[in-house]
């Protein structure tokens, strides 16, 4: 009796290491600053132009944490012409129909001996699909390098039915939506458009091919998954850190007042495999009050080239994550 008891207490326990690992795969990975990234960059604004051929990353939480800042200061911010990049984020107001109060936290915390601002935004989203995807069991290569992959290797319906074909101009230039379990939500992957520079000319080129003009062409004569099409995504996977010690120290006035940005940094964390997607995005930045004078065919919709997906809500063009992604580094290895 004792011999079989001892089996069942050490089935169970291999049982819960497995589900524990079944689990972990789910989660983030740990924070990586950036900077250990050769060929991986955040954009606080989509208009701002990134470095050229690198992965390029969005979120918008910079932006809600300026809103929150101007509101404090009661005065729109103005910034030299030095920083013009600190300018156009102060001046955007498309990120706004991105997500609405309530779908993210935004904080202000002032000293009151000091004067000094602590300013925080987080948002987190989870977007499972309503049926499971596959993974791929055979090679995948994204740009001649093997990764993991996951989708629709082989027609089925249940998955076919949760993907649109929204463009289709060949296997190198479409554009997908995958629908999921959330309605009111929408991912969106785009392939051959990552040519366009910024991310906002590369959002307005995907919203051009998605609107009734390009469909009327006849570009192409389906527009949704049949017998014999097919659909693979390499798996992402990145929780990654920036400090934007380029902005540090600036100043500007808001008012009739002068402050210092004394830090600003972001943390978006995304995760994209056969269960669906989990996006996670915070920003946070301290200010300093200052006294200093101030200077002014058949549809193989494989994604093994460059590529960019975006989170966003249905009826919503502002994207609350975008990436461009064209190389492996947010990539999990095979």
């Amino acid at each position: 009796m004792k011999k079989y008891v001892l089996h069942y207490l050490l089935g169970a326990a291999i049982l819960v290491t497995i589900t524990q690992c079944r689990q972990s795969e789910r989660d983030f990975p740990k924070v990586v600053e950036i900077e250990n990234l050769k060929k991986t960059c955040f954009v606080p604004e989509l208009s701002i132009p990134p470095a050229e051929n690198t992965n390029v990353i969005y979120s918008p939480t910079i932006l809600f944490a300026w809103e929150e800042m101007t509101n404090t200061l009661g005065s729109k911010t103005l910034f030299p012409d030095s920083a013009h990049e600190l300018q156009t984020i102060a001046n955007a107001t498309s990120y706004k129909a991105s997500l609405t109060r309530g779908e993210y936290d935004s904080k202000v915390t002032i000293d009151p001996v000091t004067g000094q601002a602590d300013i925080s935004a987080y948002f987190q989203k989870s977007l499972p699909f309503a049926d499971k995807m596959e993974p791929a069991q055979d090679e995948f290569l994204f740009m001649g390098s093997p990764v993991k992959a996951f989708g629709m290797p082989y027609y089925k319906s249940k998955l076919a039915a949760a993907t649109s074909v929204l463009y289709y101009e060949s296997n190198d230039k479409f554009i997908i939506k995958i629908s999921p379990k959330d309605t009111l939500q929408e991912i969106v992957l785009a392939m051959g458009f990552n040519a366009a520079g910024s991310l906002d000319k590369a959002l307005t080129s995907i919203d051009n091919c998605i609107g009734k003009e390009a469909l009327q062409k006849g570009i192409s004569g389906r527009l949704d998954l049949t017998q014999g099409d097919q659909l693979l995504i390499p798996v992402i996977r990145f929780n990654l850190l920036k400090d934007f010690k380029e902005y540090a120290t600036t100043r500007f006035t808001a008012g009739n007042k002068q402050h210092e940005l004394k830090e600003l940094s972001q943390r978006t964390a995304f995760l994209f495999d056969e269960e669906g997607a989990k996006v996670e995005s915070e920003a946070t930045f301290k200010l300093d009050y200052v006294a200093a004078p101030l200077k002014k065919k058949r549809k193989a919709l494989v994604l093994n080239k460059p590529f960019i997906i975006m989170l966003r809500k249905k009826g919503i063009s502002h994207p609350y994550l975008m990436v461009k992604v064209m190389n492996t580094e947010l990539m999990v290895k095979k």
